[in-house]
């Protein structure tokens, strides 16, 4: 009966030690899948980033491009206004001295 239970442990720590090699090699496997889920996040990561990047340039970009647009049909408008004031300055300017005069001399 000795012998047997002997068997009977040696048979248990065969078990065992099996047991920790295959725990031991799923750890291994656990930690080489996260590190490539850890590489596929930071590529995923970056991915993303210069995707962003791109789309806030492109925005920007047109965003730039509508104000100057506006800017210049500002411009065009505050330079047409100018010489429509300047063409009516001329045109009446005489006219608006002497009713200044007149003001002036009847107070």
């Amino acid at each position: 009966m000795p012998r047997e239970i002997n068997q009977v442990i040696e048979q248990l720590s065969k078990i065992e030690a099996s047991s920790a090699e295959i725990l031991s090699g799923a750890e291994e496997q656990k930690r080489a899948y996260a590190a490539e889920m850890e590489q596929k996040k930071k590529e995923f990561d970056n991915a993303l980033s210069e995707q962003t990047e791109a789309k806030l340039k492109e925005l920007r970009d047109t965003l730039n491009a509508e104000a100057e647009q506006n800017l210049q049909a500002l411009r065009a408008e505050t330079e047409t206004q100018s010489n429509r004031l300047e063409e009516w300055y001329n045109a009446n300017h005489t006219r608006l001295a002497e009713e200044l005069f007149e003001q002036i001399v009847r107070s």
